[in-house]
């Protein structure tokens, strides 16, 4: 008997739940013809679903809020499209459906730091997702850190989280077109060498510690090193620009904004940091070691389970860590080519494939 599986799609651009559902999506293709799909979106996103997987059934929703309305509204589409199991991916329970649910915990966030949000939506995100773990039928935690974290604030028993680790984008294994990286080059001005981060500008990622860290870095062969800072909304921070130019760094901090193609820039760094206080997976450092880029972490919260010892691990709390982990990759060659080939091969354990292939057996338990 053919089953019906809906999926909260409406983040589908997002940064990252938006990889996540991209990822998800586009391998559902694996699924035996048991299951149907269907995907509830922005009705922008159809076409797009289509070229993900086509075999998937969009059901477009204009002008989507997780308010109480829409969520009844939800409910209704859920009982109209007969689904079986809805998979939620953004702590978002239908209301008014008893239906099983499957839910993704991408991270803790709300919790682990709550001064990364506003008082009101503190308090929302609290109710929110305390309702959504009492109703889903099991829980799908991308990292076995964000499952004790989630232990930790939720009494609830534990074989009712399964962790599921993400994948890396098989683009990122690929070999890169040189020309377009030389092209991409230019078009940036990137004549320097480079340490990167890619990410959003949050106060929990911790940039201030490797601007702070550039400062040290003043003395030959280093101070020709530069920083790059991608990511979204950081043209908006204004803290973070004052903090440079304050600290003198302005030739030597580069913001550019998001990037679609951060493939090059991964392969152009001569390292990738993420100073990170928490995440809930932390997947940029593994494409930038899939790249071949070698790679300095935060040893805090998820990340020192995903690097494993295929990346420098250091106190995201101590600048001068920072500092002597990026003197080390530069000076002794016999640990950068280290680094880069466990890079590699940490990054190639982690595919959506598997990843997939672990969640459609959640759905089959869940259905039983």
């Amino acid at each position: 008997m053919i089953k019906n599986i809906g999926i909260d799609g409406f983040r589908l651009r997002d940064y990252g739940i938006g990889t996540y559902l991209q990822n998800t999506i586009s391998h559902l293709k694996d699924a035996d013809d048991n299951l149907r799909f269907f995907i509830f979106c922005n009705p922008a996103d159809v076409d797009f679903l289509d070229e993900l997987n086509p075999g998937v059934i969009p059901v477009p929703r204009a002008n989507f809020q997780y308010s109480p309305y829409n969520l009844f509204s939800l409910s209704r589409n859920l009982k109209k499209y007969n689904i079986n199991v809805f998979h939620s991916v953004h702590y978002v329970a239908p209301l008014a459906h008893k239906l099983p649910i499957v839910l993704t915990l991408h991270d803790m966030l709300p919790f682990e730091f709550p001064q990364s949000i506003e008082s009101i939506s503190k308090r929302t995100a609290f109710k929110n997702v305390q309702r959504t773990i009492d109703k889903a039928s099991k829980i799908i935690a991308v990292s076995r850190s964000t499952k004790s974290d989630v232990l930790k604030h939720f009494q609830i028993d534990p074989d009712k989280i399964t962790v599921i680790h993400n994948g890396v984008d098989a683009r990122f294994f690929d070999k890169i077109d040189l020309r377009k990286t030389r092209n991409f080059r230019e078009r940036y001005q990137l004549h320097f060498p480079f340490i990167l981060y890619a990410g959003n500008v949050r106060p929990h990622k911790n940039i201030a510690r490797i601007i702070e860290c550039m400062e040290i870095l003043n003395e030959p062969p280093f101070d020709e090193l530069r920083l790059v800072i991608a990511g979204y909304d950081i043209s908006k921070n204004k803290p973070l620009r004052g903090m440079i130019s304050k600290k003198g760094l302005s030739e030597r901090v580069r913001i550019i904004g998001y990037i679609d193609k951060v493939i090059y820039l991964y392969k152009l760094a001569s390292i990738f940091i993420n100073p990170s206080l928490y995440e809930g997976f932390g997947v940029s450092a593994l494409e930038a070691m899939a790249v071949g880029t070698p790679a300095i972490v935060s040893n805090k919260s998820a990340l020192p389970e995903i690097v494993g010892d295929a990346a420098l691990l250091v106190d995201p709390y101590n600048t001068n860590e920072f500092a002597d982990a990026i003197k080390k990759i530069m000076k002794e060659k016999k640990l950068r080519n280290s680094l880069i080939k466990k890079g590699k091969e940490r990054a190639a354990e982690f595919t959506w494939q598997d990843s997939v292939a672990k969640l459609l057996q959640v759905y089959y338990d869940v259905l039983k």
